[in-house]
């Protein structure tokens, strides 16, 4: 008789125990007890700041969550091992692995070509590596580039996985070798006096 009662007591507990609590009963005037699991979540910050595991009990959100914060990319949020989106209000589950989402943060390059032309790269990321293209000017070689990050004149300017805006320089030395034409408007003007 008092099996029948029990077991519609203890089952509806035990049908979740594995995943939700943990059961201690004694028959003794029938007690039961339960725990709800914790769990621990961790957090893969991909060369983020480092940040600690945490354990959360089965059925509640996760709470505030932190920012990963890496170097040269923007922070989207974290994401399960299923590549799901997770938010403050996730409820814990089981165990939970989450993963830093990133985008590259993008900089800008401005460049004063000082009357020379080019074809050049005006933004760029941390993920980039790239020389800066050689400008031309007519009647005029080009020296060099000065400006961020450059001691004196460079020729040769690489941009590899850095960040921040940047603004470089063209430099220029006259060519001795051009011909330049003065031509006067009024060199054959004839005038007459009255």
């Amino acid at each position: 008789m008092v099996s029948l009662p029990l077991g519609i007591i203890i089952l509806p507990f035990c049908v979740f125990a594995v995943e939700k609590l943990t059961l201690n009963f004694r028959i003794n005037g029938i007690v039961l007890e339960s725990e709800y699991l914790d769990y621990t979540v961790s957090f893969n910050t991909d060369g983020g700041n480092n940040i600690e595991s945490r354990t959360v009990k089965y059925g509640q959100e996760l709470g505030e969550l932190p920012d990963a914060g890496k170097n040269g990319y923007t922070f989207n949020g974290w994401k399960d091992s299923n590549g799901n989106n997770v938010t403050s209000s996730t409820i814990v589950k089981g165990e939970l692995n989450l993963t830093a989402d990133y985008t590259p943060t993008e900089y800008t390059i401005t460049y004063d070509l000082d009357n020379g032309t080019a074809n050049t790269k005006n933004k760029y990321t941390i993920e980039d590596e790239f020389d800066l293209v050689t400008p031309t000017r007519k009647g005029y070689t080009f020296s060099g580039w000065s400006g961020t990050g450059i001691d004196g004149i460079q020729t040769r300017v690489t941009i590899s996985h850095e960040t921040g805006d940047k603004e470089f320089i063209a430099n220029w030395s006259k060519n001795e070798s051009t011909k330049y034409y003065v031509n006067h408007k009024y060199e054959n003007l004839i005038v007459n006096n009255f």
